[in-house]
C-alpha cells in the first residue's frame, strides 16, 4: 500500500490485497484449518513519510482491507474469525492510538507496533483463540517479572533498532547449577 496516493488506488489495492488474502485462506479451509484473520493495525504516517502514497489514503486501503475480510469471516464463522484492531490498537480511520507505535523518535513513521501495541493486539488475539479452544488448561509461568517495565514502554528511545533505555531490573538472591 505504500504508493497508494488517491481514493481510487486506494480501491484497487485493497481489491488486490483482498482477493490475494481470500485465495490463501480459501486454501487453509480447504485443509479444514480454521483461520483468524487479524484486521489492520493502521498506519500512523504523516506527510513526509518515506513511502510515495498519501498517508490517509494509505489508511483507507487498509480499513478498506480489513472490512472486506471482516465480512468473508462473517460468511463462515465457525472457520473463520476476525479480530479488530479498531478501538485497541487504531481508530476508525486506521489512525493508530497513542502509544500503540514507534514514530515519536522520527525513525520509524507508525509502521511498527511498539511493546504496549504489541500486547494489545496480543491480547485481541488470545480472546479470538480462547473462544475456539477454551482457556489454558494451567498457568504457564508461575514467577515473577524482575523488570519494572516489562514492555519497555517508558523508554527514553521508542525507535526500530534503538537501544531500550531506562530500565530497572530487580534482583533476587538464588542459586542455580548447570544440570
Amino acid at each position: 500500500f505504500a504508493n497508494v496516493a488517491d481514493a481510487g488506488a486506494a480501491a484497487i489495492a485493497a481489491a488486490t490485497a483482498t482477493t490475494n488474502a481470500t485465495t490463501i485462506i480459501n486454501r487453509f479451509l480447504a485443509a479444514g484449518v480454521r483461520v483468524i484473520i487479524v484486521g489492520t493495525y493502521g498506519y500512523g504516517g504523516t506527510v513526509g513519510n518515506p513511502y510515495a502514497g498519501d498517508p490517509d489514503s494509505i489508511r483507507l486501503a487498509l480499513m478498506t482491507t480489513a472490512t472486506n475480510l471482516s465480512n468473508l469471516a462473517a460468511t463462515n464463522p465457525n472457520m473463520l474469525k476476525f479480530v479488530t484492531m479498531v478501538g485497541t490498537i487504531c481508530d476508525a480511520s486506521g489512525s493508530f492510538l497513542s502509544s500503540n507505535y514507534y514514530g515519536s523518535a522520527g525513525s520509524d513513521v507508525g509502521v511498527h507496533l511498539s511493546g504496549w501495541g504489541q500486547y494489545l493486539a496480543g491480547q485481541q488475539e488470545a480472546a479470538a483463540l480462547i473462544g475456539w479452544f477454551g482457556p489454558a488448561a494451567a498457568i504457564r509461568y508461575p514467577g515473577v517479572n524482575y523488570v519494572a517495565d516489562p514492555l519497555f514502554t517508558k523508554t527514553a528511545s521508542v525507535a526500530v533498532g534503538t537501544v531500550a533505555t531506562n530500565i530497572t531490573i530487580a534482583t533476587n538472591a538464588g542459586t542455580g547449577q548447570n544440570a
